[in-house]
């Protein structure tokens, strides 16, 4: 399969989509985390770095990817379940 090339909402940078973490829309609309990949419908890559994930928040990309506002609520938890997600990386690397 060849490389399914994504680009990063915060950097704009294109890199491969293993590299990056996917954020989708559920069914009420609600931005939410999906380190797989596996949510159907629209979703947006961040790199898996601390600086695009705080950019990303910072400017509130998600508004732009979705075309949609979205809750306040939603960035702080997206933050907050990136940010583990690479420290989960950064442990698991460390092994």
């Amino acid at each position: 399969m060849p490389n399914q090339l994504r680009t990063c909402v915060a950097c704009r940078k294109i890199s491969d989509k293993k590299d990056m973490i996917r954020i989708a829309l559920d069914k009420s609309g609600e931005a939410v985390v999906d380190p797989k990949g596996t949510h159907e419908g629209r979703g947006a890559y961040v790199c898996r770095n601390a600086e695009c994930i705080t950019r990303c928040t910072g400017r509130r990309c998600l508004d732009r990817s979705f075309r949609k506002k979205i809750s306040d609520e939603c960035y702080a938890e997206a933050e907050v379940k990136l940010t583990e997600l690479i420290k989960q990386d950064e442990s698991h690397n460390r092994r």
